[in-house]
Parts: structure tokens; C-alpha cells; sequence
């Protein structure tokens, strides 16, 4: 007899058991790494829309040519035509090589710190607007992976960059004069900003659903961590006269201030002085990390929210009316009277009703908001009179340049910002559709939308004017001075207000239109000067800084440093203006400048928004109104006549 051979055990092993096969096919199975992955599919998904994306293309190509603008200027200031020795060609080499490394190294920085927030100013406030949050918040995705999907897929594209930019390294590495150590700290601490950047902007558009409230309040916060808390904290110790609190606050700096550090190491820390590289390193990351997770708790809170149950009224709130069935006839039940809620008298709509809407809109849509921003504007303008004074310069004219500069640089951030985000933050919504529903017409809209930014842009304006009116009153500015100021802030402003809107329109995205409308004016006050540098190294004239001083005629913070210095309380005194002659002209030579190019201004602003206007809808795609409407009026008198 023949026996049948039987199967092996390990032959008839059922499909799923768990255990490690030979070839590790566990490791294929479908789902495997997803299950692994922290971020979730949300990373992914943002992956492949980013990188379609033309935008991101273009924010590319503008990086790349910045940054190559700026180390040909470095290259061109730095190149001699004598016959040097070796060893005098070498130490140049070296040279250019450290100057190199500090170009790269600041503008990275730089370029880091105002990408970040803009990637993801509406990481979750676009899932809101589009009604998509409730939805996402049902499915099996956690919170964490959420907001970490959301923030990593944002910011390889600000990765990208520094990626792109890495030849730059290789090419000082040639150079020579820099230690790769340095390199790394510096790419470290580049890295880390763009994360810390992109953590304060995805924090803020957890709950606000504002493009613009989200990009304010994140630059807002930059601001203060780098710029003004160091400016005050500097004024203070300088007041103390101590070398040891010197010491300590080089050190403190540099271990919180990236910007600071960089350019320490840069410049300085070569010659052996000391940088907290790796502190700011592991301080942005946690304080990054703890945003993360501040933002995915109040994400899972609104999950808790989305998914709690609805319930009914209790029964004690019910009315205890009898029912009457059908066979019964109830008697009339009797209407007590009820009192008629008091409505609040409001201005008439008449024919514009988007006027009438966009000059009641606030900067800041709740009431706490408002007076929570006013208290603490108010006070860091005191911290920072009280740390000016603190050193002696608070009563100095000198002092007030500074604060022009610093509030007109605020005030452009402002008008940028909210201008770039009027029409393009109703395109995201639902209500652009209905707007284009109406027979409103194109000069209704364009210029009630241009009246309602110029309206919510009167209270920073206000605060700006009463500091400057408060230091006339205590002698320390002329009122002939605080005019023109103020003249040179609502002027030079004014244009970046119309394009803004423009590009509002024009774009259809929220982030590519305040990308746009943000590097228009630096082409415009930092390119263009950089190319006329450029060109006058070039053609080495005797004149050729005169290609780069050109701009100063239609830069408002020449016009404002010199308005200040020239017309003084104790009398009016000569300023400087660039020309072939080094020589000093009378303020009314200034003045005349400033007029002329103040109405330039006001007359490019007017053109942009008559072009915007005649433009509308050509590129809303909507019909041209052939007959115009009824005035209120006219449609009142015709009712009373055929009535």
C-alpha cells in the first residue's frame, strides 16, 4: 500500500496569522506605514495640492533671484582690478567667502521668518470656511495628525527653499573662511525659525477664521519676540552701565534670537565669540511643539463640540397649553399682549449696500478683541517710552525718526495685508456668489470695498497721530512736522490699499494675493535700489552711487527722516537731498519733493482703482449691465404716482 503523502503544517498555514514570514511580506500589507505614519493622510493630501500649486513655483523662482541679487551686489562691492600678491588674493577670497555666509545666513533667516506664517495663516481656518471641518472631524483621523499633517506639508515647501539655496554653502565652502560648524548652526537655526514661524500661524488659524487677523497677529507676535523685546531690553541694560549684564544679555540673545545669533556668528562669531546656537535651536523647537499641541487640543475640543448631541428644550419650557384632540373643539385661546423689542435706528442702505456694509465692519470683529489689542498697543508704547527714557533719549528729535519709521513699516503691514484679503477672503466663502447675484455694479462694489478699508484702518491711524500730537504738545516735534508726517503715512500708503484690492480680485487664492501685494513694495523700496547698486558697480562712473540713491525721491522713510530734521520747533534747518553735489538745500526744496511725489502717489492710486473698476467684470466673468437701476428715490416718486 502506497501512502499518501500529507501537507506540511507549515504549508497550510491560514491566510492572516500573525507572524514574520521569510520574505517579510508583513511589511507590504496594505495600510502598514499609514498606520505608522504620525501625520496621517492629511499630510499627503496637502503634499499633492502644494505641489501643483503655480504659485509655489513662482515663490521659488522670486526666492532664487533674490538671493542672487544680493550676492552679486556683495560680489561686485567687494571686486578690485590691482595686481596683488598671492597671499592678497587669498585673504579676499576669504573675504568674500565670510561676506557670502553672511548674506546667505540673514536672508534666510529673514525669508523664513515672513514665509512661515503666510503657509499657514489658513491651514484650518480654510477647512472652515469651506465647510469641511465638521466632516473631517468625524472621520478616524486624530486631531495631532491633523494639525502636524497640516504644518509639515506647509512647510516643505519653505524646506524646499533652503534646499535650493544649499549651493550657496558649497560655493563659500570654495571660498574658504568659514568652518563647516558654522554652516550647520546656521542652517539649523534657519530651519528651526520656519518651523517656529509656521507653528505661531497654524496656532492663530485654529480659531480665527480671518486670512488677515491670522497674518497680523502671527507678525504681530514675531515683532514683539525679536524685535521689541530686545530693543527694550537692550535700553535697559545700557541704562545700567553693569559689562556683567552686558555679558549675560550677548548671551541670552543669542540663545532666543535667531536673527541676532546668525548675524553675531556671521560677523563676530568667526573671531571666537561665543553663540547659543544649539539653546535657540532646542528652544524654537519646543516652543513650536508646544503650540502643536496647544492647536490640536483646542481642534479636539471642537471635535468634542462638533460631535456632542443635540438636545431638545427641557419640559419646564415648554408651554402648558391644553391640546385639543380632534373631536373637541377648543376655545380661542387669549393673546396676552407682548412688548414690542426696541430696534436700533441705523443709517439708511440706500443705493449701495456694500458701502453701507464694509463701513460697519471693525479691524477687529469682537468687542474683547478690541479693547484687549488697544491695551496692550497702548502699553507696549509705554514699556517703550519708559525704556527710551531710561537712557536719556526720549526727550531727543532723533527719537521720533525711529518711531516714524516704525509706524509707517506697521501701517504698510496693516494696509497689505487686510487690502490683499478684502474680495479674495469672499471668494473662499459663500458669500462672493451672492455678491455677483446682485444687480449691484462694478464701482459699487469696488469703491464701498475701498471706502470700508480706509474705515477700518482709522483707529491705528488715530493711535498713530495722537503719539506724534501727544510729543508736539511737549515741544520735542513741530506741528508743521507732525502734518507732513502723517500726510507721507496716508499718501505713500494709499497705493499698496488699491493694488491690494486689485490682487484681492485678481487672485484667487487669500495667501498668493498677500504674497504678491507684500513684495511689490520691496521690489520697489529694496530691488530696485539693489539693481541701481549693481548697475553703478558695473559701469563704475563717477557718479555711480547716484544710480542707487534714485530711489530716495519716492521713499517715504527718506521724506520722513527728513521732514523731522528739518523742520524743527527751534526753526527750520537745511536737509540733505541726492544729487551730483554733495551739498545741503533749504526744507522748501523738501517740501516741494514731497508734494510731488505725495500726488504721484495719490494719482497711481486713483488709476488703479479706475482700472480695477473697468476691469471687474471682465474678470468675475459676469454680463455688463445695460440698464442701470431705479434710484431710491426716483422708484419712491414713480410708487406715489401710479399707486
Amino acid at each position: 500500500m502506497i501512502e499518501q503523502e500529507k501537507p506540511e503544517a507549515s504549508s497550510q498555514k491560514p491566510e492572516g496569522t500573525p507572524g514574520v514570514s521569510s520574505s517579510g511580506s508583513w511589511l507590504l500589507a496594505p495600510g502598514f506605514f499609514h498606520k505608522l505614519n504620525p501625520f496621517g493622510p492629511i499630510f499627503e493630501k496637502e503634499l499633492r495640492v502644494a505641489s501643483r500649486r503655480k504659485r509655489n513655483h513662482l515663490l521659488r523662482v522670486l526666492y532664487l533671484l533674490a538671493l542672487f541679487l544680493i550676492l552679486m551686489f556683495a560680489y561686485l562691492s567687494m571686486r578690485t582690478t590691482g595686481n596683488d600678491s598671492v597671499a592678497a588674493r587669498m585673504e579676499r577670497q576669504n573675504q568674500l567667502g565670510q561676506v557670502f555666509f553672511a548674506c546667505f545666513g540673514m536672508f534666510c533667516a529673514i525669508a523664513m521668518g515672513l514665509i512661515g506664517p503666510v503657509l499657514t495663516c489658513t491651514a484650518v481656518s480654510s477647512e472652515r470656511l469651506h465647510k469641511t471641518l465638521h466632516v473631517l472631524l468625524m472621520t478616524p483621523i486624530t486631531s495631532w495628525q491633523i494639525i502636524s499633517g497640516k504644518l509639515c506639508s506647509r512647510l516643505l515647501i519653505a524646506f524646499l527653499l533652503l534646499g535650493l539655496s544649499l549651493p550657496v554653502l558649497a560655493l563659500v565652502r570654495l571660498l574658504g573662511g568659514v568652518e563647516i560648524g558654522q554652516m550647520f548652526a546656521v542652517m539649523a537655526m534657519c530651519t528651526t525659525t520656519a518651523i517656529f514661524a509656521g507653528a505661531v500661524g497654524l496656532f492663530f488659524s485654529t480659531f480665527l477664521n480671518r486670512a488677515y487677523g491670522v497674518l497680523l497677529l502671527s507678525y504681530a507676535t514675531l515683532l514683539f519676540l525679536y524685535l521689541f523685546l530686545p530693543f527694550v531690553s537692550a535700553l535697559m541694560i545700557e541704562s545700567s552701565g553693569g559689562i556683567g549684564n552686558r555679558q549675560w544679555f550677548m548671551t541670552l540673545i543669542t540663545a532666543v534670537n535667531p536673527f541676532f545669533a546668525i548675524g553675531l556668528m556671521t560677523t563676530v562669531g568667526r573671531f571666537g565669540f561665543s553663540v547659543q546656537w544649539v539653546w535657540n535651536v532646542v528652544l524654537h523647537l519646543g516652543a513650536a511643539g508646544l503650540l502643536v499641541t496647544w492647536s490640536a487640543i483646542i481642534l479636539r475640543r471642537l471635535a468634542r463640540k462638533e460631535g456632542g448631541e443635540v438636545t431638545g428644550p427641557p419640559s419646564s419650557t415648554l408651554p402648558a397649553f391644553p391640546v385639543a384632540m380632534p373631536s373637541e373643539t377648543a376655545a380661542p385661546l387669549p393673546i396676552a399682549p407682548q412688548a414690542i423689542p426696541a430696534t436700533r435706528i441705523s443709517r439708511s442702505v440706500d443705493d449701495n449696500p456694500v458701502l453701507w456694509r464694509e463701513v460697519r465692519r471693525p479691524l477687529i470683529g469682537k468687542k474683547s478683541l478690541q479693547v484687549a489689542c488697544g491695551v496692550l498697543v497702548v502699553l507696549l508704547l509705554l514699556i517703550s517710552y519708559m525704556a527710551m527714557a531710561s537712557s536719556n533719549d526720549l526727550g531727543q528729535w532723533e527719537a521720533q525718526i525711529g518711531y516714524a519709521f516704525v509706524f509707517n513699516g506697521l501701517l504698510w503691514l496693516v494696509v497689505s495685508v487686510i487690502s490683499a484679503t478684502a474680495i479674495a477672503q469672499e471668494k473662499e466663502s459663500d458669500t462672493w456668489t451672492l455678491l455677483l447675484a446682485t444687480p449691484l455694479s462694478a464701482r459699487q462694489i469696488v469703491l464701498g470695498k475701498f471706502v470700508g478699508l480706509v474705515r477700518r484702518l482709522l483707529w491705528p491711524f488715530a493711535l498713530i497721530a495722537l503719539h506724534f500730537v501727544i510729543f508736539a504738545l511737549c515741544g520735542l516735534i513741530s506741528w508743521s512736522a507732525v502734518a507732513c508726517v502723517l500726510w507721507i503715512m496716508i499718501s505713500f500708503n494709499s497705493v499698496w490699499l488699491a493694488l491690494g484690492l486689485y490682487l484681492s480680485l485678481r487672485c484667487k487664492k487669500v495667501t498668493f494675493a498677500v504674497i504678491v501685494n507684500l513684495l511689490v513694495p520691496i521690489f520697489f523700496y529694496a530691488v530696485v535700489p539693489l539693481l541701481g547698486a549693481i548697475w553703478g558697480e558695473i559701469v563704475e562712473g563717477p557718479y555711480r552711487e547716484r544710480y542707487a540713491e534714485a530711489v530716495l525721491y519716492y521713499l517715504p522713510y527718506f521724506y520722513l527722516g527728513n521732514v523731522i530734521e528739518g523742520l524743527r520747533v527751534s526753526g527750520w534747518n537745511d536737509v540733505w537731498l541726492p544729487s551730483e553735489s554733495y551739498t545741503r538745500y533749504p526744507p522748501e526744496v523738501l517740501l516741494g519733493y514731497l508734494l510731488a511725489c505725495s500726488v504721484v502717489y495719490v494719482v497711481i492710486t486713483s488709476l488703479i482703482l479706475a482700472y480695477t473698476v473697468s476691469r471687474f467684470n471682465r474678470i468675475v466673468g459676469r454680463a455688463e449691465q445695460r440698464e442701470p437701476l431705479v434710484p431710491k428715490r426716483e422708484a419712491a416718486r414713480l410708487l406715489a404716482r401710479y399707486a
